[in-house]
């Protein structure tokens, strides 16, 4: 996944996105629904492999972990031989830290260098770069202006429940959002797609999910 995860970044990158969203599917690491820092915990070593990983791994001097904030929201800088090969994935990511006027300034200091927010909807104040600002409530406006900043999706990965049955929701860039299923002999069917321009995981939800839910009645 990590991996996976990476290479759909680096193509997204290359297409000129400098600014992305990734959403790692984290419940192998942590099954778990409300200890944050267990979740961190077990789920960091994750969002470090995918740091590592990009830029196909090359050049690679280290990666800096710092904890930001007073909850989850964690910075894996990705240093690099070449300081434009550098990134930096900001993990579990709080509202408060993505609209705090330091992290502001250090998105404008990363230029072109690539700047990844991974697994935002699992922060402490958690938030989801489709709903446009609609989760920042007083901040609404900044929200706003940060989700069409990171508005390229380019690596989702989500278990879904519906019915009992558990649903994948994936995507890889440049590739169709799709969603599969599990059938009862464990099998991954795949279930539908579409190609979406923009709207992203709203629009995919939006797309998919009324056919799915109604087909798995």
């Amino acid at each position: 996944m990590c991996r996976q995860a990476a290479e759909a970044v680096m193509r997204a990158y290359r297409d000129g996105y400098t600014r992305q969203a990734v959403r790692l599917r984290l419940d192998a690491a942590y099954s778990g629904q409300e200890d944050l820092s267990a979740l961190l915990k077990a789920s960091l070593p994750l969002a470090k492999s995918f740091a590592t990983k990009l830029w196909n791994g090359e050049y690679l001097r280290q990666v800096k972990t710092s904890l930001v904030d007073e909850d989850v929201t964690t910075l894996l800088y990705r240093e690099a031989e070449n300081a434009l090969m550098d990134a930096a994935v900001l993990y579990l990511p709080s509202r408060e830290v993505v609209t705090s006027p330091k992290f502001s300034n250090f998105f404008q200091s990363m230029g072109d260098r690539l700047v990844v927010v991974t697994n935002p909807e699992n922060a402490a104040a958690g938030w989801r770069v489709e709903n446009m600002g609609a989760d920042f409530y007083d901040n609404s406006d900044v929200g706003l202006e940060i989700c069409k900043v990171f508005a390229q999706q380019s690596y989702y990965y989500q278990l879904v429940p519906i019915n009992n049955w558990q649903v994948t929701f994936f995507r890889a860039y440049p590739f169709p959002w799709e969603l599969w299923i599990e059938d009862l002999n464990y099998n991954l069917v795949k279930l539908g797609q579409v190609q979406l321009v923009v709207g992203g995981a709203q629009a995919a939800h939006a797309w998919l999910l009324p056919a799915i839910t109604h087909l798995l009645g």
